[in-house]
């Protein structure tokens, strides 16, 4: 159900300027481990590049859905 509602409210990846469509991913906004609930309201699609720099990058999704926001966070030196 929960899949559902995301594919009626997002049709891309939210990440603003981004309109990739296929291959998205369910991402938890406040993240699970974290006390994130499986809820629609804190749940988004993102794609793959997108999802990677949130979840590795510490990148910061807000929103409401339609007004989201994606902040720049820092990625580990790989070096």
């Amino acid at each position: 159900a929960l899949r559902t509602a995301l594919e009626a409210r997002d049709h891309e990846c939210v990440v603003p300027g981004c309109h990739t469509t296929r291959g998205l991913q369910v991402d938890h906004i406040t993240d699970f481990h974290k006390g994130g609930p499986t809820a629609l309201w804190n749940n988004a699609f993102l794609c793959v590049y997108h999802h990677y720099l949130k979840t590795h990058c510490h990148w910061t999704l807000r929103g409401p859905p339609g007004e989201w926001t994606f902040t720049p966070g820092s990625c580990p030196d790989t070096s």
